[in-house]
């Protein structure tokens, strides 16, 4: 869910079109042998030669290569994390969104660049997604957290308002109900 959305899709085809920038530049700059091209930072690995017709390709198709990489990459990662359900306390509920899936590391606001250590390597991330207006699937590197959880009703208005602030443009309440906390 995560890698479907609008928000997700939109930052791809942003870091796609600055990567096809940089690859149509050094094309120009290779053909233009007067001008010397940027030194690249190193970067370890491996990868395949890409032209910019072929990044083109990759920024205006963001969306599908993300949810490929999510699959081939995330999806085994969040495999081996623990899955908890967490559950709403009777009259209580979760609400969701139009960004419904949210990554969370509670530290990351103490670090330089919080971005960046918002991934699956983070050892406190908080992967969220409300299933139901009763239930909100919770997966952490916690192995103790496991299977059914019954939550109190100052964790359903933390987690939902994570969720609205996640959101993108809208969020959706199986009531009418709205709390002033959600909004802080």
């Amino acid at each position: 869910m995560h890698f479907r959305t609008d928000p997700f899709a939109e930052s791809m085809q942003k870091f796609f079109g600055r990567l096809h920038e940089v690859v149509t530049g050094l094309e120009v700059a290779m053909k233009n042998r007067d001008r010397v091209p940027p030194p690249l930072p190193a970067v370890s690995g491996r990868g395949a030669v890409v032209d910019s017709r072929q990044m083109q390709t990759i920024r205006d198709n963001a969306r599908p290569f993300g949810i490929d990489a999510a699959l081939r990459f995330a999806a085994p990662l969040i495999a081996q994390m623990s899955l908890t359900f967490l559950v709403a306390p009777k009259g209580w509920f979760f609400v969701t969104s139009d960004n419904p899936c949210v990554w969370f590391s509670p530290a990351a606001y103490r670090l330089r660049h919080p971005a960046l250590r918002s991934g699956l390597d983070c050892k406190d991330i908080e992967i969220t997604m409300p299933i139901s207006p009763q239930i909100l699937a919770l997966v952490t590197h916690n192995e103790n957290l496991q299977g059914y959880v019954d939550v109190p009703e100052f964790v359903v208005d933390d987690l939902n308002r994570r969720t609205i602030a996640f959101s993108s443009e809208q969020f959706v309440s199986n009531t009418e109900i709205t709390r002033d906390c959600w909004f802080r």
